[in-house]
């Protein structure tokens, strides 16, 4: 505790700051601390964690705060969806059944936060702030999971007609990106010359040729 306790009157700039030679900071070995102690004692009693489950994947060995920006994307969009689920269901108007809970559960614990610094060099940064690509992946990903059938312009309908996959996708009930949208962040995303894996006109398939046997064969029987 007195190492937490000395970090409390320290200078907040400096607590961010990776010396040369290290991959860490002081806010990461707090962090570690906290995360350390609370895994060690609530194991051993039995009991249930205390700290946000992101935590334990921002400061376990071997971590660096490289990567705090990615997830703490990803623990602001499980955030999200779990404060506009409980906005959207407390009312009662709307009901999960059990099949709704294995989804919730998928798309919240999928980290797919890489995605916009992936995508970073295929966005210009001019001009109107484009769709959040990880929204668009994770809408996209639902899309195969749950209606795969309908296409890309009936799944934008059902975003607007149904809340609960527009939440869940990362995007405010109302406020959906057109078809557009979709298949311009595909072009982005498709990182590949060819559009098709296979290509799209295939190769004639020639007849085989009889077999000479055969043909003496049906030779003779005519003749007969």
């Amino acid at each position: 505790m007195a190492k937490v306790d000395h970090s409390a009157g320290g200078d907040d700039a400096n607590l961010d700051v990776v010396p040369e030679g290290f991959k860490n900071n002081i806010n990461w070995n707090i962090g570690h601390i906290l995360v350390g102690w609370e895994h060690a004692t609530f194991s051993n009693l039995g009991r249930s964690r205390l700290l946000p489950e992101g935590y334990h994947s921002m400061f376990p060995t071997g971590s660096s705060p490289v990567y705090w920006v990615e997830t703490a994307d990803s623990i602001r969009t499980q955030q999200f969806v779990l404060d506009h689920l409980n906005a959207y269901f407390a009312n009662g108007l709307a009901v999960l059944v059990l099949k709704d809970w294995t989804l919730i559960w998928k798309c919240y614990i999928a980290d797919l936060s890489h995605t916009t610094t992936f995508l970073s060099d295929f966005y210009s940064n001019k001009g109107p702030q484009p769709r959040d690509p990880t929204f668009m992946l994770r809408s996209y990903l639902l899309f195969l999971f749950v209606r795969p059938e309908i296409g890309l312009t009936a799944w934008v309908d059902e975003l607007h007609r149904v809340p609960f996959y527009a939440i869940l996708s990362g995007f405010v009930p109302g406020d959906i990106p057109g078809v557009g949208t979709f298949y311009d962040f595909l072009s982005r995303f498709w990182a590949a010359e060819a559009v098709h894996l296979k290509p799209k006109n295939k190769p004639r398939k020639q007849k085989p040729k009889r077999q000479e046997g055969r043909e003496s064969a049906n030779d003779f029987a005519r003749q007969g």
